[in-house]
């Protein structure tokens, strides 16, 4: 990703991630993901409270190359790439030491109301904050606003998200 204002979290890489195959396995990728994605709703959405939450309602991965044993550590860029009425878009790139992305993900969140166990929407409040993170396609527009076709699946997550809603970031 080109000069961002991307989170970015550092993520240790565990001898356990190994496979057989001596480089990193696919779902040691995910959950390098999900720990920055929960320190970046930290940082941000929920402020540490936990309230509101995210959740998850898609995700797509491509694998670039290889994490291999002299990865020590990982550096995972998190930036809002769109935002709707009740869900934002995430890129994430995760890279090894050397600056190369091994892996870009794409996820749709949806803010949710843990009691209330229904997707919310994003008050100004919260786009702000997710603003100070936003890819610089999106802050070319007006905010996200055209994004909502994007993430427009994830608005009908009062009857799915809680469903979806395991993985909570």
């Amino acid at each position: 990703m080109p000069d961002t204002n991307a989170f970015l979290t550092t993520i240790p890489v565990r001898w356990s991630d190994f496979d057989q195959y001596g480089h990193v396995n696919n779902l040691a990728y995910l959950e390098y993901a999900q720990e920055a994605r929960v320190a970046f709703a930290r940082a941000s959405v929920d402020g540490g409270t936990g309230n509101p939450g995210t959740v998850v309602r898609h995700m797509e991965v491509d694998y670039l190359r290889a994490l291999l044993p002299d990865t020590r550590e990982v550096l995972v860029e998190t930036e809002i790439i769109a935002m709707g009425n009740t869900s934002y878009t995430i890129r994430q790139a995760i890279k090894d030491e050397h600056g190369h992305i091994a892996a870009m993900l794409t996820t749709v969140m949806v803010l949710f109301d843990l009691e209330k166990a229904r997707a919310m929407e994003l008050t100004p409040t919260v786009r702000k904050t997710l603003g100070r993170f936003a890819s610089p396609e999106l802050t070319v527009g007006n905010g996200g606003r055209d994004d909502v076709d994007d993430a427009r699946a994830a608005d009908d997550a009062d009857a799915g998200a809680a469903d979806a809603g395991d993985d909570r970031a």
